[in-house]
Parts: C-alpha cells; sequence; structure tokens
C-alpha cells in the first residue's frame, strides 16, 4: 500500500462505519416516539413534543462524566410526562431504552418508567420498567380489558451497584418480551406469544419518569436516569447493540487493579472520591471544619442530625479489604439513642445482620467511650470486635480495620488493638455506606457527634508496616521525636498533667474513681492525683500486647505511705493475676509477681520512707535474667536466679489500678487503699537497665519539693536540663546551671528558627537556675529552647499539647 492509499484509508474508514451506523439509527428514530436526552432540560426531542415537567429532580453528570446531562432521583423526586396517547400502545409493539445508576437504599422497588395506574381497574392497561427490591431487571404488562391480568416477567442478577447501565425492553407480541442490560439478554420471557391484551388507559393517566403513579415513596428511583427512549416498534438486538455502544461507550471505564487503593474521601473541600472511581459522596447536613493538622474546609463535622450518604460501588466489594479513616469526639457523652446507648460513624448495613458489612461504632456503655467494629457473617449473627482503646474527646485517632477469609484486625493509631477469628464469608453487599450516623432505621439512626476524616477503602489486606506508615502520614503526630512518640517503646506515658490521658502514640485513658488533682513533686498545680485512703483510685487503660511474654519497665513518682503496717496498693493488676507495689507505713516495700501460679515476692525492708517526700519507683523485667524494684534510682529488691522467662500478667482487662490493692471487687469497708499523691506513670516494652534507671531518675527529679533542706552545691560546668514535665500545657519549668557568675539567655525557637519567647537575658549567679515558660498563647508543637552564654551553648527540643 503507498502513502496515497493510506492517507485514504483513513480518511473513508469512519465515514463507512458512520454511514453504517447512521441507517440502523435512522431506521430507529423513523418510530421514535419520545426521546429525552436530559441535555439541562427534561424536553423531549423526538419531534413528538412530550415534553417533561420536572418535580424536585435536580440535573447531574451523566455516564461520559459531562455535567448537567442526567437527572438525580433522591425517592421523591420525579418528572411527569403528562398525558401522552404515544405511550399508550394498546394492542402494538413497542420498546424503550434508558441509561440508569440505581443505588440500594433498602426498598420495595426502583420504578424508572411507567405508564398507567398503580392498580388499574378495567378499561385501564399499563406498563412499567423498574428494578425490584434485589436490583433486578423488571417489566410489567397489564391488560385494560381483563381483571388481574397481568404479566410480570423478572431477571436473575442484581444492577443496584450505583455504576451505569442500559436496559431495553423489548415487547412483541408475536415472539417474546425480552429485556437487555449491557447488550446482554437478561430476560425472554414467551409466555406474552399471541398475547391479546390491550394496554391502553381509557382514562389518560399520566406517564412517570422515577415514580409511581400514586408517588409511593417505598417504590420511587433513588439514583440517575438518563437517555431515555420510547419506540412502538421491535428493537432488533443489532439496533440494541448500537445504542449500548453509541458515542464510545464500552462498558469498562474502570479497571480495577489488584492491591490498590480504590476509593478515596480526603474530604479537601467536599466529599468528593478522589481514587478515580468517582463515587462521590451527597452530604446531609455535615459541615466542613478543619481537620488533624489545622486545615480549614478538610474535615466533616457532624453535630447529632446530619451525615454523610455514599452509594454503594462495585470496588467496594472484594473478598478482603482494610478501611481507613480518622475521628474526633468533639463533645463529653454519648447521645441517649436508647437501651445499647451507641454512636454510628461508619457503617455499610442492611436492616439484616447477617448481612451487614461493617459498622464502626462508639458505645456510652464504657467510660467514657467505647469503639468497636460489628460484621454480618452470613450465616448466625454478628462478630462483635471489640477494643481496650476509649476514647478520649477532643484527640484525633486512626482506625484502620484489617478484614479478610478468616480473620478481622483493628489498629488504633498504628497499634494492633484486636485481632479475631472470622466464622463464616467476608460480607459483601450493595447497601450505601453512611458516615456520621447508623444507617439502620431499626437503630434510630443513632447519630454521631464529632469530626471524620479521610476515609480510605483497598481491596486488600495492608501490612502492619504500611498501617503504621498510614498513621505518621503527613507527620502525624506533630508532636514528633517527644515524649507523645518518645519512642515506640514507651507504650504508654500518663503525666497526670491535668487530667489522666496517656499522651504515648497508643492514647490510653484513665478512669477516675473519687481521686483529684494535686500538686506534682515540683509544686505544679493540678499535675497529680491525690487519694484519700478511703475509697480514691484510678484503673489505666495499658496496650497489648506488651506484657505477660515480653521485657518491660514500669515507672512512677509517689508521695505518702500507710499509716500502719498494712500493706497499701501503689500500683497493682487484678487478683486474678496478681502484679503490684505496696507500701506500709514506710518501713517495707513490696513487689509481687506471679508465673505458673506461684507468687513471688521481692521485699525491701528498713527502708525510711517520709510521708512528704516524693519518690520515684521503677520495676525492671528482663525474661529469664532479672526482676527489680528501684526507689529513686537504686536498687532495693532483686531476683536473679530463676528468673521465668514470662509473667502470668493480664495488665490489659480492665487495667492497672493506682492506690489500691489489686481486687476483682473493691469493697470501701476493707483497708487497702493507698492515702497520697501518685504523678508521672511511664511503661516501657524493654527492661532499662541500672544505668538507664538511675539516668531517667536524675533526669525526672530535678528540684524535688522536699521536707529535708537542700544542699547548696556549684556547679563544675554549665549544663541545660530538659524541661519538665515534657510534653506540657500550658507550661513547663526549664533549668539550666552555669559554673560561675555570666551573662546568660534562655531563648525558646520554633521550628524555622524565629524566636517565640526570651526567657532569660542578662546576668547569672553561679549555680542552679529554674524558670517557668509559660505558652498559653502558642500553638501546639515541637520547639526549641537554647541556652547560652560565653563559653556555652546547648539546644533541647520541648513539646507544647494543647
Amino acid at each position: 500500500m503507498n502513502e496515497m492509499s493510506r492517507v485514504s484509508t483513513s480518511i473513508y474508514l469512519p465515514i463507512l462505519i458512520t454511514a453504517f451506523l447512521s441507517a440502523s439509527l435512522y431506521a430507529q428514530e423513523d418510530s421514535l416516539v419520545g426521546y429525552y436526552p436530559f441535555n439541562g432540560d427534561a424536553q423531549d426531542l423526538s419531534g413528538e413534543q412530550h415534553h417533561g415537567i420536572i418535580y424536585g429532580a435536580t440535573l447531574d453528570k451523566d455516564r461520559f462524566g459531562n455535567s448537567e446531562s442526567a437527572f438525580f432521583f433522591d425517592g421523591d423526586d420525579f418528572i411527569d410526562l403528562g398525558v401522552v396517547k404515544d405511550y399508550e400502545f394498546g394492542t402494538g409493539d413497542f420498546s424503550i431504552s434508558v441509561w440508569f445508576k440505581a443505588e440500594y437504599l433498602d426498598k420495595r422497588q426502583y420504578q424508572i418508567i411507567r405508564k398507567g395506574p398503580d392498580n388499574p381497574h378495567l378499561g385501564e392497561g399499563r406498563w412499567v420498567l423498574s428494578l425490584d427490591r434485589e436490583g433486578r431487571a423488571r417489566m410489567v404488562l397489564e391488560d385494560a380489558e381483563q381483571s388481574n391480568a397481568v404479566l410480570v416477567s423478572l431477571g436473575q442478577n442484581s444492577f443496584l451497584d450505583n455504576t451505569w447501565h442500559h436496559m431495553v425492553a423489548v415487547f412483541d407480541r408475536d415472539s417474546a418480551l425480552t429485556v437487555y442490560v449491557d447488550n446482554e439478554l437478561e430476560i425472554m420471557d414467551r409466555d406474552i406469544v399471541n398475547y391479546q391484551g390491550n394496554i391502553t388507559s381509557e382514562s389518560g393517566t399520566h406517564s412517570y419518569i422515577g415514580r409511581t403513579h400514586n408517588l409511593n415513596e417505598d417504590n420511587n428511583f433513588i439514583g440517575t436516569i438518563d437517555d431515555i427512549r420510547i419506540y412502538n416498534k421491535v428493537l432488533q438486538p443489532d439496533e440494541i447493540a448500537n445504542l449500548y455502544f453509541r458515542s464510545g461507550w464500552d462498558g469498562n471505564i474502570h479497571e480495577i487493579e489488584e492491591d490498590t487503593l480504590v476509593a478515596h474521601y480526603p474530604f479537601n473541600g467536599s466529599a468528593a472520591e478522589e481514587s478515580g472511581f468517582t463515587n462521590d459522596g451527597q452530604v446531609e447536613g455535615a459541615t466542613l471544619t478543619e481537620d488533624r493538622f489545622g486545615n480549614p474546609n478538610s474535615a466533616y463535622q457532624f453535630d447529632g442530625n446530619d451525615y454523610i450518604n455514599i452509594s454503594h460501588h462495585p470496588v467496594l466489594n472484594s473478598p478482603a479489604k482494610t478501611i481507613q479513616f480518622w475521628f474526633q469526639k468533639t463533645n463529653d457523652e454519648i447521645r441517649n439513642w436508647g437501651l445499647n446507648d451507641s454512636e454510628g460513624m461508619l457503617w455499610k448495613a442492611r436492616d439484616t445482620s447477617l448481612n451487614r458489612a461493617f459498622s464502626f461504632s462508639l458505645s456510652g456503655k464504657d467510660s467514657p467511650f467505647g469503639f468497636y467494629l460489628n460484621m454480618g457473617n452470613g450465616s448466625n449473627g454478628l462478630h462483635h470486635v471489640g477494643t481496650f482503646v476509649q476514647i478520649a474527646p477532643r484527640r484525633w485517632y486512626h482506625v484502620v480495620a484489617v478484614i479478610e477469609p478468616g480473620k478481622t484486625s483493628v489498629y488504633v493509631n498504628g497499634t494492633l488493638v484486636n485481632s479475631r477469628v472470622n466464622e463464616g464469608e467476608v460480607i459483601n453487599n450493595t447497601s450505601p455506606i453512611t458516615i456520621g450516623r447508623a444507617s439502620l432505621e431499626s437503630l434510630g439512626s443513632r447519630y454521631f457527634v464529632g469530626k471524620i476524616d479521610d476515609i480510605r477503602f483497598y481491596n486488600y489486606a495492608l501490612e502492619p508496616s504500611a498501617i503504621r506508615n498510614l498513621y505518621h502520614e503527613g507527620g502525624w503526630p506533630l508532636t514528633e521525636d517527644t515524649a507523645l512518640v518518645i519512642s515506640e517503646d514507651l507504650v504508654s506515658y500518663y503525666p497526670f498533667s491535668g487530667n489522666a490521658w496517656d499522651v504515648s502514640y497508643n492514647n490510653g485513658l484513665g478512669n477516675i474513681f473519687g481521686a483529684n488533682l494535686t500538686t506534682d513533686r515540683f509544686g505544679e498545680m493540678n499535675q497529680a492525683y491525690e487519694f484519700d485512703g478511703l475509697n480514691d483510685h484510678i484503673i489505666l487503660q495499658v496496650p497489648i500486647p506488651y506484657f505477660s511474654q515480653n521485657d518491660f519497665t514500669i515507672t512512677f513518682w509517689g508521695q505518702g505511705a500507710s499509716p500502719d503496717q498494712h500493706f497499701k496498693g501503689l500500683l497493682t493488676s487484678p487478683n486474678n493475676t496478681p502484679f503490684g507495689i505496696h507500701l506500709d507505713d514506710g518501713d517495707r516495700l513490696r513487689l509481687s509477681a506471679q508465673h505458673n501460679q506461684k507468687t513471688v515476692n521481692l521485699t525491701a525492708e528498713n527502708l525510711d520512707t517520709y510521708p512528704g517526700d516524693w519518690y520515684r519507683y521503677a520495676v525492671t523485667f528482663k525474661r529469664g535474667e532479672y526482676l527489680r524494684l528501684y526507689r529513686n534510682g537504686e536498687v532495693v529488691a532483686s531476683l536473679n536466679e530463676s528468673v521465668p522467662e514470662m509473667l502470668d500478667l493480664n495488665l490489659n482487662a480492665p487495667g492497672i489500678y493506682l492506690a489500691t490493692l489489686q481486687k476483682d471487687t473493691l469493697d470501701e469497708d476493707e483497708d487497702y487503699f493507698f492515702p497520697g499523691s501518685i504523678d508521672d506513670i511511664r511503661i516501657f516494652n524493654y527492661a532499662l537497665d541500672s544505668a538507664e534507671i538511675w539516668e531517667s531518675y536524675q533526669q525526672e527529679k530535678g528540684s524535688v519539693v522536699s521536707n529535708e533542706e537542700p544542699e547548696l552545691e556549684i556547679p563544675y560546668q554549665s549544663k541545660l536540663y530538659q524541661n519538665y514535665p515534657n510534653p506540657f500545657n500550658p507550661s513547663t519549668i526549664i533549668k539550666f546551671e552555669i559554673p560561675r557568675t555570666a551573662q546568660v539567655s534562655l531563648t525558646v525557637y520554633d521550628l524555622t528558627g524565629r524566636v517565640v519567647a526570651t526567657l532569660t537575658d542578662g546576668p547569672k549567679k553561679a549555680g542552679l537556675h529554674e524558670v517557668i515558660f509559660d505558652a498559653s498563647d502558642l500553638a501546639s508543637g515541637v520547639y526549641l529552647y537554647e541556652l547560652k552564654t560565653p563559653e556555652f551553648s546547648e539546644f533541647k527540643k520541648l513539646t507544647l499539647i494543647k
């Protein structure tokens, strides 16, 4: 073939194809009695001028993504085509072509287009093209001349998947009633051969798009409809194929890859889906707000009466899946929705528990809030995947659920909090996703109060390392390299800075029973908890799985002693697995632990304990090597031989008790409550050695308030101490020492190098100095502070958490 021949082919081949299609389409247009392309309106462009009147339906994108080129119906919207004699086909043949995208909402059926009343009597025939409750194609014909002469044809496949489908119903009295969906035969009903029924409506009833004749909302359409064509002839298979493929439609716009992100809702100014599947959310009252980084209009606030609805999409159904979202509870209580109070956050469910794909909720039965996941199992009820995480208000939490055959795992803030075996299959359904409320009407639509952000769906099971990366994405937490994430070794940290929150990355919470805030060892108000010795105590959450079979270290500060020789509990676990540190009237300190139901007691005697002084206590366990008890940085009791490889600990349920001996039930009449104060509890998932215990004690003690007169010493070199507490809110103590009188500056910078505070700038005498830094006017984050003299300069980090 020469160059000219190639050019000629490229010019004329499209013309030949166009001519072929046009011949077929013109044959269709000759019998076209109604054509609604919905290009910005409901006009009939067949030439017959059977224009529609719009009642509530709104313009939407068509299957190609063109704006204002289809109509969306929300369940009470419709288009009235009026009384159209051309649609009363009498005893003739006809065909109807329509494009639709239907959303699941548990309705009786989804009526697309119809002519005739819902319950006709003699003289009134009807035809109805719809989907049934399961989303199957449904065609109804009724004879006007015979009572109850109804012909109902039903398909096999469900199309309630929120994707575009092309449906063509063909009524051929001499052959069959056929229905094609996406160019595939769905219904072939030969019972109508030689059907003599007259489907004319003599009373002149209206034709409707999207509704029943009597506006029964339980049967109205929910979704998008486009490009309706009504013919008074039998369409042939090639004509149906031309309608399906015209304008370049191939039905496969999205190739779903394996192991990929299939839906992403970052809520960046809207509820749009941004992974490429364009399954946008519909906002019902929720308002845009700040996300966890403080970015405006980047998350949604739910106020207890609003939600977001996301239609089902086939990409959401997969044999394994991972679901991620962030949330923050913005009030201090679960709203009262009934006997089992809970607030729905993210649901994909039907009215039956067996078919529930997933539902994430907060429960009001725990104190203050318990977080859990429920899933159907297809056979015998719900999988309940509870967690040991109790949710503190006004704090962001990252949730990831990995659902796969045989197992479901839940991670909070990058840490595994529960994993359980699944009974039955992974449930997939065609329900919509509801954000901000429980989606089951039988539960009263329990609404969530708080913020939700960054929802993602993956069609595979993410690995723990990937989940951890998601938690830290964008540099979260903002207080990196500080006590909030000092390291992954610090698994719980309760500084008691005005509350009983765990500020490590595990975000635990202390449940307070009577204890009150008091001054800490530095004399700072509301920075420790005081216990009355009568019934006050606190139960602390600690994460799994850091204990029992692992090395660990626990440190804390305590002030007080028993008024007699009976041991009182400083820190203990429930007595089904005894573990604890106990103190008597000041002479003895005891550590109790258990292995193979055998209790080990380490007791330090002849100690001098002054009830008004603060002491730093520590326990370290290194499997097979040692179990040690420390006070003020020094070993006071230890087990170094026959050390077990594990201890029988169960610090996770219900948690660690403060200021009481271990008991399953607490009786105020029994004498085991500790009178005194406790502060600054830290739990590590490894055994600190004696040098580390001593060094950390020196760092934490600072200028501890004591009954003893301190000795004044002149330091031999300059030194800048780590601030305490750290993290802090709103103030912290910074200490430094210099060996001689000198010009001194102590300055605080943000991470850009901008000076945010000058704490001292002038001459200082030799010795130890202490400055209080009040950061009330600064935003949460990491800052640097510098001590500078003519001979010395040193930086350290501090962290402000509000």
